[in-house]
């Protein structure tokens, strides 16, 4: 069997075996290409927020007594006033305080999490339902709860998350997300939790699929090579 011959099987038969893949690749990769990525995560969709200065009468305060396990308390605005932010070595929230009495604020009720919701979220379209999140997953992953999910009736249907304690919007989901997180599965091949690249799975097929390419591109040369040498005859 001549060297042209040889190669040209093995690219059949690399190619049957990950061809479609490598067409999900090029699919996907396209389409992360074609859509902004502050469309995709939602950020253009919200209001930017002057930085706030802290007035000098709180600043003249002692900070009240943080909560057990607390790491850093922050000065900051959130839930429409001056709040103490208690966060744990991890940055995650223990407790927001008020600033003027210390004494701790309740979660956000329903109403509360849908009203700052709107607020920052600038697309047309209204409120039709706040649904509390108690544990990530879906498409809130990687994500602070509990939280609440304020769905909008926008034409890109459009959920924005809040965290219940901080009132701070935490994810924006959108149909341009869930196309992007649906062939990011796709892309990485991790059809579970949609976020480990770098898998036994991925890499197999990743190197067959540079085996294709490679064999592809030695048959062009190989093919090349013979034009060349029966055109000098």
């Amino acid at each position: 069997m001549s060297a042209s011959r040889a190669v040209r099987a093995w690219h059949r038969r690399l190619s049957f075996v990950v061809g479609i893949q490598l067409l999900l690749w090029t699919v996907s990769g396209f389409v992360f290409a074609w859509d902004p990525i502050d469309v995709v995560r939602g950020e253009a969709f919200l209001a930017e927020l002057p930085t706030p200065t802290v007035p000098a009468d709180l600043l003249a305060h002692a900070p009240p007594v943080p909560p057990a396990g607390t790491c850093a308390l922050r000065l900051r605005r959130l839930r429409g006033g001056w709040r103490w932010h208690a966060v744990d070595a991890d940055d995650g929230t223990l407790a927001v305080l008020d600033a003027a009495s210390g004494a701790p604020l309740p979660e956000l009720d329903a109403d509360g999490a849908a009203a700052l919701a709107d607020a920052a979220f600038t697309e047309p379209g209204a409120v039709v339902g706040a649904t509390r999140v108690e544990a990530p997953g879906g498409e809130y992953r990687a994500r602070p709860v509990p939280a609440w999910r304020v769905t909008f009736d926008d034409a890109r249907r459009s959920n924005v998350y809040v965290d219940a304690r901080t009132g701070l919007v935490t994810a924006v989901r959108n149909d341009a997300w869930r196309r992007f997180d649906w062939l990011w599965m796709l892309h990485i091949m991790d059809y579970e939790d949609r976020s480990d690249f770098s898998h036994p799975l991925l890499q197999v097929a990743a190197g067959l699929g540079v085996a294709t390419s490679a064999s592809g591109l030695a048959l062009a040369l190989l093919v090349l090579a013979g034009r060349r040498r029966r055109s000098a005859t």
